[in-house]
């Protein structure tokens, strides 16, 4: 499965009907992540947290598991461990990103501020040698009409 496909179960729905068209299937991996659904939209940057709450959670509870004949095997262990390890990952990478890109945004700032003060400096300097120009020469003039 894709990071950009990652999302919550079809029994669930999201509220733009537009991201229906890019999202895949992905069932919780246990009962403490039935909540926790994500959809990475058409940008791969742009993340979209699906907080509305599934229809029908009451299947995934342990006991209604058994109910089902469904029985843990080592290789559903594994799998669950994939899927969370899978979930967890484009977490991370979706964070970084948006650490990348605000980080990154911030030294674009800074590089802008930098160049100003840079600018004002060559102006200050520009200011202080004119003056200092126009400082000797009020000075000459003194000297030559005081005496």
């Amino acid at each position: 499965m894709s990071i950009e496909a990652i999302t919550c179960p079809k029994s669930h729905q999201c509220k733009d009907i537009a991201d229906e068209q890019i999202v895949q299937e992905m069932t919780p991996f246990d009962q403490r992540d039935v909540y926790s659904h994500f959809a990475i939209a058409r940008s791969q940057s742009e993340l979209i947290p699906c907080f509305s709450e599934p229809k029908d959670t009451s299947s995934f509870e342990p006991h209604n598991l058994h109910k089902l004949g469904y029985k843990k095997t080592k290789e559903d262990s594994i799998n669950r461990r994939r899927e969370r390890n899978k979930l967890a990952s484009a977490k991370y990478r979706a964070k970084k990103q948006v650490m990348t890109m605000t980080m990154q945004s911030q030294i674009m700032q800074l590089a802008r501020e930098v160049a100003y003060l840079r600018d004002e400096l060559e102006q200050a300097k520009k200011n202080e040698t004119d003056m200092l120009y126009r400082y000797q020469q009020l000075q000459q003039f003194c000297k030559t009409h005081h005496h």
